[in-house]
C-alpha cells in the first residue's frame, strides 16, 4: 500500500506542477491563481460534489482519452496537409474512416458525461 501511495503522490506532484506551470505561462494567470486551480478545484470536487474518488478518476480518464484521441487525429490531419518534409511512411485512411473515429471519440465523451450525471444526481 505504501508503494501505491508514493506512486500516486509522485504522479500527482508531477502533473500538478505541469498544470500549474501551464496555467501560469500559457494562460498568463497569476501564480497564486494557477496554484489554487491546480490544488483546490480537484479537492473541492472530491469533498463537495463527488464523494467517490474512483468516479472522479474514471470521469477524468474518459474525458482526457476522448479529447486526446480527437486531438491526435486533428494533429495528424494538419501535419499531413501542411507538413513540409516527406515522411518515412504514410498512413492513407479513407476520410469516412477518419470521421467514424472522431465520431466514436465524441460518442465516448457524451456517454461519459451521461454516466457522470447519473452518478451525481
Amino acid at each position: 500500500n505504501l508503494f501505491a501511495i508514493f506512486s500516486m503522490a509522485a504522479a500527482f506532484l508531477g502533473l500538478g506542477f505541469a498544470l500549474r506551470e501551464m496555467y501560469h505561462h500559457d494562460y498568463k494567470m497569476n501564480r497564486n491563481l494557477s496554484w489554487f486551480l491546480t490544488c483546490f478545484v480537484p479537492l473541492g470536487l472530491v469533498m463537495i460534489v463527488i464523494n467517490n474518488f474512483i468516479v472522479i478518476i474514471s470521469l477524468v480518464g474518459s474525458l482526457v482519452a476522448g479529447i486526446d484521441g480527437i486531438l491526435i487525429i486533428s494533429m495528424w490531419l494538419k501535419a499531413k496537409k501542411f507538413g513540409k518534409r516527406k515522411p518515412e511512411y504514410s498512413i492513407n485512411l479513407p476520410p469516412m474512416l477518419i470521421m467514424i473515429a472522431i465520431f466514436v471519440f465524441l460518442l465516448a465523451l457524451y456517454l461519459s458525461f451521461i454516466n457522470f450525471s447519473r452518478i451525481i444526481i
